[in-house]
């Protein structure tokens, strides 16, 4: 067992969610949001991580690494522990960044997600924004989708990552996973072959290149349902993230194609808990209704969310209105909430009882 391996192993047993490794310093683990040293390890030096690294990659991903300077794929020990692993240069030389996939595909009840974002298995085509900040759980709420889908439903499902994380078996759905670089060669092409192969559902874990995301809003008005992870800290940031890709003659085109086939934006965040010891999605969840199509073709922010806060009867919250009743809930502290309310004082009155 390699010395990385070691770490690793540990690093479940701490139930941390990252290890991060950096020439010069201790290697550290997030434990329940909070970074912390790993007891009696000791700093790395750039020849130490040197040889941490290379023992978990062939040669084909070493010189993939030294020649992007970043490469991320998907490590496992023994077939019992998968992890994310992202390599790549900073100042001092050499740094890395682990996080554990779990072995079971998730499902709404044991990630806590409200039950409203269920529905969207349901739906018969269109695009779902999945965004929120990086390690917030995109990829788990998607895999939790397609495991709804899976479970309930008769659909072709083609996941398009790279590298593939969750690992679904065909239940009653056929899934197929594609792996960008091994499987296909790019996101590009995959998207581009949805039409050929007969898709009724695409799992998307980037949607930020101009070409692909056009070719995904094309799939999706043509009824296949996408689902496509976006960086963005709301939805109307989610919908604009997805716009400014492309160049701003190709802009207006873009509006139309993702205001015809959107049906749901879904942003989440992960905050710690009460006591720390574990931490709960939050999510801002805007749902197709009528004026969605027009808010988006005229990029119209407020509009989109007065959407937001008068569809609460249908399942729809902002991301302060969640942080709020968390807190009303006693789950999260109030203090954790308001650092990341972005009104906030209609997050004080929302936290106080105020339904307004």
């Amino acid at each position: 067992m390699s010395e990385l391996d070691k770490l690793l192993q540990q690093m479940e047993e701490a139930e941390a969610s990252e290890l991060y490794l950096q020439v010069g310093q201790q290697p550290k683990f997030r434990i329940h949001g909070d970074m912390a040293p790993v007891e009696d390890a000791p700093a790395m030096d750039q020849r130490m991580l040197g040889r941490y690294l290379m023992e978990l990659v062939n040669e084909t991903q070493r010189e993939a690494f030294f020649k992007a300077r970043d490469f991320y794929f998907v490590y496992s020990i023994e077939g019992k522990f998968r992890f994310r692993c992202n390599f790549f240069f900073q100042q001092t030389g050499y740094a890395a960044v682990f996080r554990p996939i779990p072995n079971r595909v998730p499902t709404f009840d044991r990630l806590g997600l409200p039950p409203v974002l269920e529905k969207l298995a349901e739906l018969a085509g269109g695009t779902v924004l999945v965004a929120g900040p990086p390690g917030c759980g995109k990829t788990t709420t998607m895999a939790a989708i397609v495991n709804t889908i899976n479970e309930n439903l008769r659909q072709h499902v083609i996941i398009i990552e790279k590298p593939i994380e969750f690992l679904h078996k065909n239940k009653k759905s056929m899934i197929v996973h594609r792996e960008v670089g091994l499987d296909t060669e790019s996101f590009n092409k995959a998207v581009q072959a949805i039409a050929r192969q007969d898709v009724d559902v695409a799992l998307l874990s980037e949607f930020r290149d101009p070409e692909m995301i056009f070719d995904a809003l094309k799939a999706a008005n043509r009824g296949t349902l996408v689902y496509g992870a976006v960086y963005a800290g709301s939805a109307v940031e989610a919908i604009d993230a997805v716009i400014d890709a492309f160049p701003p003659d190709r802009q207006p085109l873009a509006r139309d194609m993702l205001a015809e086939s959107l049906q749901a934006v879904v942003v989440q965040d992960l905050v710690p808990v009460i006591g720390g010891k574990q931490r709960v999605p939050a999510c801002e969840i805007l749902l197709q209704s009528d004026g969605l199509a027009e808010a988006v073709r005229k990029g119209d922010s407020e509009s989109i969310l007065s959407l937001i806060r008068s569809g609460r009867d249908s399942g729809m919250q902002t991301m302060d209105d969640a942080l709020a009743e968390l807190v009303k809930e006693d789950v999260i502290d109030e203090a954790s909430a308001r650092k990341r309310a972005r009104d906030k004082e209609r997050f004080a009155k929302r936290a106080g009882g105020d339904r307004a």
